[in-house]
């Protein structure tokens, strides 16, 4: 039985995926049918993340990983153009990154809180170059 259901879930998310390809103006005709696929989206891409369909991590690693990944794509782009937008972003994706490591220490997957030490010293280098003062930043909302 569990074979069956396996296959008919497989086929039914394959036939999902298929869907923008369907799309034309003709059948389309309002928003309506626009939110309602992005609803089948969001429920399929919670689906594959729950079934870790093409996954390899658990969605907290994949989060902090992405955070991290992110602050320092940041930081480097505030590098090249100076510009201290860039520099506040790469703060948030930090401050993201941390919020999901305390989440992580709580979770109930010993996999991920083994890996938190290797993320919270990964953290803690970036912190260090982009929590250093930078001249020229914006003090205070203005």
């Amino acid at each position: 039985m569990d074979k069956i259901i396996k296959h008919i879930e497989k086929e039914f998310v394959e036939e999902l995926d298929k869907i923008p390809e369907r799309l034309t103006p003709q059948n389309i005709g309002s928003i309506r049918p626009l939110a309602d696929i992005a609803a089948i989206y969001s429920g399929l891409a919670h689906y594959k993340m729950e079934h870790h369909e093409g996954m390899e991590r658990s969605g907290w690693v994949d989060e902090i990983a992405d955070e991290l990944r992110s602050a320092e794509e940041k930081y480097a782009e505030y590098q090249k153009s100076n510009d201290t937008t860039m520099l506040e972003m790469a703060r948030q994706e930090l401050n993201h990154a941390n919020y999901y490591i305390n989440k992580a220490k709580m979770s109930p997957d010993m996999k991920l809180r083994e890996k938190v030490p290797e993320y919270e010293k990964r953290y803690a280098e970036i912190a260090k170059k982009i929590n250093a003062p930078h001249g020229g930043e914006k003090i205070g909302r203005l």
